[in-house]
């Protein structure tokens, strides 16, 4: 009789631990709960299954691996490799502190070197900002297999967001991009409210740039900030307006609007993949918001690039993509492929239909998904 009860016991205890380890796997994500959302790649699903995605903090901060809920979660990659580039870093990350941190995660994809320098304790920022100030950015460093010629993918790079930080919105933008936190705010949550009242379960938001010099053409002399916030990034675009109709430097979803696990492994900083982003949008009858409009931001222009062979085979790789995908097409202008569009009507923004959207812009052919 004692034997049957140390025997009953057992095996209660063996099906509790048992339990226990299958809660902990499915906490941490499983090959199939990524199927279930849809079609990865082989290399993505193997890096969710091993979970070789490492997040580093700068100087140990926030050891918090799932922050708290925010309305918005911001995250960019810097090149390593272009000192005149470090100036242009410096502008972007100090615009960045002046957006609210009880509001925004800050969130930088890195590899060792960017780490080192960009966000070193002793680089002065500008403003009022402390070298304390840039414990704020999370920094994350992707393993090889989301990345080509160092380049990340940028369909891995939401995704990882998305899974490791909380927030209403999640938003990718290129590294020298300022915005005006005040207008950047009110146009989200002019279409969050939208989206709400209308009821729509898919969307995207993209917006235009305003090209302003940053460069004076020699040396290393980069225009450097003063305060970085949305005051200054105003004065500085005041005088401008949106002269590349298909550049699009910010892509804005929440978790479930867009499905960025179907995307192809378009990498960052390089051509085309914008383009197919919105071609994409339109194939499947997702509503797109244009904020540009309400959202004066400035591309720091004129900063020269390394004419590299890497720079060339980045810019084949994403040609190569959209091309097996839509073939030699692009209806990706966003003024006239935007369902919608926000205005800004005394310091009020508002949402309107978009009266100059193109039928066009729904590629008549099929688009094909190609997987490298």
């Amino acid at each position: 009789m004692l034997r049957k009860k140390y025997l009953i016991v057992l095996a209660i205890v063996a099906t509790i631990i048992i339990e226990k380890l299958i809660l902990d796997w499915n906490k941490y994500g499983t090959i199939s709960n990524i199927q279930g959302s849809g079609n990865l790649d082989k290399s993505v699903l193997t890096q969710y299954k091993n979970q070789t995605i490492q997040c580093t903090s700068a100087q140990n901060h926030s050891q918090d691996p799932k922050p708290r809920r925010k309305f918005l979660t911001l995250f960019t990659t810097f090149a390593d490799a272009e000192p005149i580039r470090y100036k242009v870093q410096n502008n972007t990350i100090c615009n960045y502190l002046n957006f609210p941190e009880d509001l925004v995660h800050l969130v930088a994809f890195v590899d060792k070197a960017a780490y080192q320098y960009q966000f070193n304790e002793n680089i002065s920022v500008c403003g009022n900002h402390s070298n304390f100030d840039i414990k704020r950015w999370h920094l994350v460093v992707l393993p090889k297999s989301s990345t080509y010629l160092d380049r990340p993918f940028l369909k891995d790079m939401f995704i990882y967001v998305m899974r490791e930080f909380d927030s209403e919105l999640y938003m990718y933008t290129n590294g020298d991009i300022l915005y005006p936190w005040g207008h950047l705010q009110r146009s989200f949550q002019a279409v969050t409210s939208y989206v709400e009242t209308h009821k729509l379960h898919e969307y995207i938001i993209f917006g235009l740039r305003r090209e302003v010099p940053f460069y004076s053409g020699s040396g290393l002399d980069v225009k450097q900030l003063n305060t970085g916030d949305a005051e200054e990034i105003l004065n500085i675009g005041n005088d401008t307006e949106p002269t590349r109709p298909y550049a699009l430097d910010y892509f804005v979803t929440n978790k479930t609007s867009f499905p960025w696990h179907t995307i192809p492994a378009f990498i960052i900083g390089s051509v085309r993949f914008d383009d197919w982003l919105v071609m994409y949008a339109n194939k499947l009858k997702i509503p797109i918001f244009d904020i540009t409009q309400s959202t004066p931001v400035v591309h720091q222009a004129g900063i020269p690039k390394i004419g590299d062979k890497r720079g060339e085979d980045a810019n084949k790789y994403n040609t190569k993509l959209f091309e097996e995908s839509v073939g030699p097409y692009n209806n990706g202008k966003i003024s006239e492929c935007a369902h919608l569009r926000t205005l800004l009507i005394k310091q009020e923004v508002e949402v309107i239909k978009n009266k100059d959207y193109l039928a066009k812009c729904i590629h008549a052919k099929i688009l094909y998904i190609p997987i490298l």
